[in-house]
């Protein structure tokens, strides 16, 4: 359990393990359990209000 969304909300992770690789946007993320750095992709959110 960890407290990290921006409100200080908790949520339930779990580590997985026994991967090679994860590869997304064809780019390796996460190679032998260890993050590689690597952060593709971007960021999709919905429809913002304006103030």
């Amino acid at each position: 359990m960890v407290h990290d969304l921006p409100t200080g909300s908790r949520r339930i992770i779990q580590k997985a393990s026994g991967y090679k690789a994860t590869i997304k946007s064809g780019v390796v993320t996460f190679k032998d359990d260890k993050a590689t750095g690597a952060l593709p992709g971007s960021l999709i959110r919905g429809e913002q209000r304006v103030a």
